[in-house]
């Protein structure tokens, strides 16, 4: 039986239920090319700034916005990084930090955390193709109807699930074709490096504080603005290449999550967790029942959405 360093130098064992074989596991290889996993791994903690919009609008402008996107890392990216790489290299298995938990302070309270990560991802990836959508509309005002919006996120999510049902390999292979999109906010940026006009932040004419300051409609920001923010600075061109950026970015966030969800709870099977069906492999290797059970409460979010509409 395997076990740890504890802060105090004595090893802490872990519960056997941890230290089953994982020889099923390694039969279907999980072996991927560096730029399909560099891809896997971006869509898993970022995909890209879509979706963040709103707290344009929610902080009266930019300001804070960017101030939270500086700030924020440092004080959570950075130590959850740090915890996650010690915690890898000390469990160098699949399961996570069901595992760690689980060694820590026993089954119990690893099942706890399992199951709330997985609830609250499945409900996050329900987001992503109301998202997906968001964006089209801008373009396509018939995804704001009903008869058009639902069969498309039905048919969206079921296509996607399928994709997954078909193996990582596939989901990984895709990504690199992916992350080319995101270079869409690059170019942005770059466009508009020439437009900066500094000495305009320094003129004000307190009587006239409206012309001075001019009008900005911070309130129009909302999901799928960035594609309004691409036409002003390069055009048709860059809006439609920003709305392909940011459907793609949807897509990939959705097969990440929806990955991640659905081998958590093979692997929970494999510990004893939860019932044996749950780590049912399908002839491509991927958990079969996990990979359904995902897609049926993500579709139940979907026709309750507050937002489907």
């Amino acid at each position: 039986m395997g076990g740890e360093e504890g802060e105090m130098g004595r090893a802490q064992p872990i519960p056997v239920l941890l230290v089953r074989s994982y020889s099923v596991y390694a039969t279907y290889g999980n072996h991927y090319e560096s730029k399909p996993l560099i891809a896997l791994i971006f869509y898993e903690v970022s995909g890209g700034p879509f979706g963040v919009e709103d707290s344009v609008k929610a902080g009266g402008g930019p300001l804070l916005s960017l101030l939270g996107f500086l700030i924020f890392p440092l004080l959570w990216s950075v130590p959850k990084a740090l915890v996650i790489a010690k915690r890898a290299t000390s469990f160098p298995k699949n399961g996570g930090y069901v595992l760690w938990i689980s060694a820590a302070f026993g089954p119990f309270w690893g099942f706890q955390e399992g199951f709330l990560k997985w609830f609250g991802g499945v409900l996050d990836n329900a987001l992503y193709p109301i998202l997906f959508l968001d964006y089209l509309k801008r373009s396509f005002p018939i995804f704001n109807r009903l008869i058009a919006r639902i069969p498309a996120l039905l048919g969206l999510t079921v296509s996607l699930t399928y994709l997954n049902y078909r193996g990582l390999n596939i989901v990984g292979l895709q990504f690199p074709s992916l992350a080319f999109f995101a270079f869409a906010i690059l170019v942005m940026g770059l466009l508009s490096i020439p437009r900066i006009r500094p000495k305009k932040w320094l003129v004000v004419d307190f009587s006239k504080r409206q012309s001075s300051f001019g009008h900005r409609s911070w309130i129009e920001w909302s999901d799928g603005y960035f594609a309004e923010v691409g036409m002003l600075v390069g055009g048709f061109w860059l809006k439609w290449w920003i709305q392909a950026t940011a459907t793609m970015s949807n897509l990939g966030l959705f097969e990440a999550e929806m990955s991640s969800d659905a081998f958590q709870l093979l692997r929970m099977s494999e510990m004893g967790m939860l019932p044996a069906i749950f780590a049912l492999r399908s002839k491509y290797g991927t958990p079969t029942i996990s990979i359904l059970w995902g897609h049926l409460l993500i579709v139940d979010e979907l026709s309750r959405n507050y937002r489907i509409s």
